[in-house]
């Protein structure tokens, strides 16, 4: 991208309670094959995008070192961020000045603009080819290809649009719209809004488990009105209500166990148990504290206080500030601004090949699925629910009525995850069925970063 590196693997005064920013406040086997294939992204370099609003710039933030790389003029009042996957880039809302900023990390320069009519919240689809932008002029999510820079589609949502989150799997959007009090729920193959969710008062940030099972909506309210609401994918509804001091930005750790979010009227970081949808812990920040973001290791928060004019940065082990930086003025950082790097897959191994090529199996045997990842995760690395397989059809045949259709039989026999300390392999144990006999299958793989394999079997 534009010159940068790949990263390589590793193996290894009382708060003032403001109105929060915002614009208004100012046939062949070929055939068959297509679209299966899948490989695995390296851990990248952990660049932080730092929009400091009043300042009319974006500061670019090694997370590594703590230490800011450059700053860049943006045009009046960003506000909005989405980091690339890589830490690349980052797209920036640009309010006041009505387009939507592509910053490089490598140029150090802003490299496109994109116009959108009082930009808020935005979001990158997880192949990084898609950027949904709320807008609050018109009540639309402007949908621009990351590739041409142009907006492809427009679609039309609530009343004033801010936080916007996709699913770890791409397939759905979610949007809350502060000024109608919902989420709204968006497929991505269609653009067409599916579900529309009632939450609490005026919700701003929004966030999905990295299974892509619930999202949480931090609704900024009023007194007892101030909640975290926890969506439940699957139903479209709300589970939950936590309550909370004026939350607005919310983010959830690699490994889904903990929301971080962020009070405005405590000045502090609200910290969630997942398990039990609960306050565990209340770690005090700067003042007015808006966007955070969680390093893609999980081990720190970084949080923008907007009145303080810095970060913190949080150890999520302890919960404790272990830093604070110094930042341009009013830095809101609404949004994903540290790019949510995946594991770095290798694999299929053998005796499983990778598409376009076509594994040949007995019906009913077990198959070993073989892959690395970085070092360090542990064993909570496969989504629920995966690995699945759905029937596909078989190269150069047609088939008839009677093939089995299952996507969910292997479910009855799932089977142990183990990882081999000394090689750094995972294998999970497939067990196939014996009715899959004469039929072609897509085995599909998702991990709890959101990332997807995928192998092709032929069962005889």
């Amino acid at each position: 991208m534009n010159g940068m590196p790949m990263c390589q693997a590793r193996s290894d005064r009382k708060p003032s309670r403001r109105i929060p920013f915002h614009p208004r406040h100012s046939g062949t086997r070929a055939a068959v094959m297509a679209g299966f294939l899948s490989c695995g992204t390296a851990l990248a370099a952990p660049f932080a995008y730092v929009p400091n609003t009043e300042d009319h710039t974006v500061s670019i933030l090694d997370t590594a070192t703590n230490e800011f790389l450059a700053t860049i003029g943006t045009g009046f009042s960003p506000f909005g961020v989405a980091a690339s996957q890589d830490s690349a880039r980052a797209y920036v809302s640009v309010a006041n000045s009505g387009h939507v900023a592509v910053v490089s990390a490598a140029s150090k320069s802003v490299i496109a603009t994109i116009p959108v009519a009082l930009p808020s919240g935005l979001a990158l689809t997880p192949n990084g080819r898609r950027l949904y932008v709320g807008s609050v002029s018109g009540g639309n999510v402007a949908v621009i290809s990351t590739v041409t820079h142009q907006v492809v589609a427009t679609i039309r949502a609530g009343a004033s649009p801010s936080g916007v989150a996709a699913s770890p799997d791409g397939s759905r959007i979610y949007v809350a719209n502060w000024g109608s009090n919902n989420v709204l729920v968006i497929s991505t193959d269609t653009n067409a809004v599916i579900a529309d969710i009632p939450v609490g008062v005026s919700p701003y940030g929004v966030a999905v488990s990295p299974d892509g099972t619930h999202v949480y909506v931090a609704n900024l309210g009023r007194g007892d009105l101030s909640t975290v609401s926890v969506i439940s994918a699957a139903s479209n509804t709300v589970v939950a209500d936590i309550p909370a001091r004026a939350p607005f930005g919310v983010a959830v750790t690699p490994d889904g166990k903990r929301v971080y979010v962020t009070e405005i009227a405590g000045s502090s970081v609200a910290v969630i148990d997942t398990a039990t949808n609960a306050v565990i812990a209340t770690v005090p920040v700067g003042l007015v504290p808006y966007g955070l973001s969680v390093t893609p290791d999980g081990k720190r928060v970084y949080v923008a206080n907007r009145n303080s004019n810095s970060l913190s940065v949080i150890a999520t082990a302890t919960n404790e500030v272990v830093a604070t930086l110094p930042t341009g003025r009013e830095p809101n950082a609404f949004g994903q601004f540290i790019g949510p790097a995946r594991f770095h897959f290798t694999g299929f191994f053998e005796p499983v090949l990778n598409p376009p090529a076509l594994n040949a199996r007995r019906a009913g045997a077990a198959v070993p699925l073989r892959f690395r990842l970085h070092t360090g995760l542990g064993l909570n690395v496969i989504a629920a629910g995966y690995p699945n397989s759905r029937h596909i059809a078989c190269p150069g045949r047609e088939e008839g009525a009677t093939a089995n259709n299952s996507s969910d039989t292997e479910h009855r026999h799932r089977s142990p995850l183990n990882l081999d300390p000394d090689s750094g392999t995972y294998t999970y144990v497939w067990k196939t069925e014996k009715a899959w006999a004469g039929t072609c299958r897509l085995l599909t793989l998702r991990l709890t970063d959101g990332s997807i394999h995928k192998a092709l079997f032929q069962f005889r």
